[in-house]
Order: structure tokens, then sequence, then C-alpha cells
């Protein structure tokens, strides 16, 4: 059976590699929302843009 990581923290600290899109980010609340910016680099590894994790993708793909 899979089991469940609830939180990037504890991804991050199973050493799952985490990133964080800042623009495409969801909580519950407000205060969530105000605490998700400043505590990311506390339990990511990279914060990008939306637009920065297409122009990722977007190099990455290979062609076969």
């Amino acid at each position: 059976m899979h089991r469940q990581l609830p939180t990037e923290r504890t991804r991050m600290e199973f050493c799952f590699h985490v990133t964080l899109v800042d623009d495409a980010t969801a909580t519950f609340s407000e205060v969530g929302m105000e605490a998700a910016g400043p505590n990311g680099p506390m339990y990511t590894h990279a914060i990008l843009s939306t637009g920065s994790v297409i122009d990722l993708l977007a190099q990455a793909i290979v062609s076969v």
C-alpha cells in the first residue's frame, strides 16, 4: 500500500525534491497564503513561477 506524504515539508524530510510554484499555490485561508511565501524556503528546494516551470519542461522535452 502506498503511504501518503501529507505536506511538502514531510516530503522534503523523506528526501523528495520539492518545488513551490509561487503563483499556483492554493491554501484553505488567506493566512495560509501569507505563510506559504515566507516559509517556502524552509521546506522547498526551489521556488519558481508557472512560466519558469513551463520553460524548464519545454527544455526537457527530447525528440525520439
